[in-house]
């Protein structure tokens, strides 16, 4: 059983939570800069961005990645995104709806890792008292 429940521990921390953020186009090359930033979230709320993050184009044709390290810059009219793995893109900026920025979040992680692990734990002394009785 414990087996089981190291493999599941090291699952849940390989995979890990991410924490999504919704800017505003404008704000991605400020964000792409080498140092942490406070941009406004699409609830209007003040967000620091610090760290290494993929960004999601989201426009009507679909929706876009892009894998950190994202590099974003302005030519008249248009926003062009590439990141590690992908090619620069140019999207016209009418046509972008919005933008997401995807981090790992340590904090989630070990939540989520812990209460699974808690969980696990509860339920193996839960079902000792069972059999035992």
């Amino acid at each position: 059983m414990w087996r089981w429940t190291g493999f599941l521990v090291l699952a849940l921390s390989l995979c890990g939570c991410n924490r999504y953020v919704t800017i505003h186009p404008l704000d991605l090359p400020r964000v792409t800069a080498p140092s942490a930033h406070w941009v406004w979230n699409d609830r209007g709320e003040a967000v620091e961005i610090r760290g290494d993050f993929d960004a999601i184009v989201r426009t009507r044709w679909g929706k876009y990645e892009f894998s950190h390290p994202v590099r974003a810059e302005f030519v008249p009219g248009s926003l062009v995104v590439s990141g590690s793995a992908e090619d620069a893109t140019t999207f016209p900026l009418s046509e972008v709806h919005d933008v997401q920025l995807k981090q790992f979040s340590a904090g989630r992680t070990i939540a989520l890792v812990l209460s699974v692990v808690g969980g696990a734990t509860v339920l193996v002394f839960v079902f000792a008292g069972e059999v035992g009785h």
